[in-house]
């Protein structure tokens, strides 16, 4: 429980720290459509890396499609 715990802490201090380094990005003048390209290209990458790092089993896309595209809008919107 306690690496569980450890777990999430970590977890949340990366998302905050993405959080406050695009709101910085932003700001500072980062052209937003890029900025999201490469974020978007660094979740698709790591998410791959995860699945192929726990051997879970192939999901068809149509259980996995409308969560995609919900957690990408939202991203979208948390950013912007």
């Amino acid at each position: 429980m306690k690496i569980t715990i450890i777990r999430a802490a970590v977890a949340a201090l990366v998302r905050a720290a993405f959080g406050i380094m695009s709101k910085v990005g932003l700001t500072d003048g980062a052209e937003p459509f890029m900025f999201m390209l490469h974020i978007g290209i660094g979740w698709t990458a790591m998410a791959l890396v995860y699945g192929v790092v726990r051997r879970q089993p192939a999901v068809a896309l149509r259980d996995v499609l409308p969560y995609a595209i919900a957690s990408g809008t939202l991203i979208c919107l948390v950013v912007t």
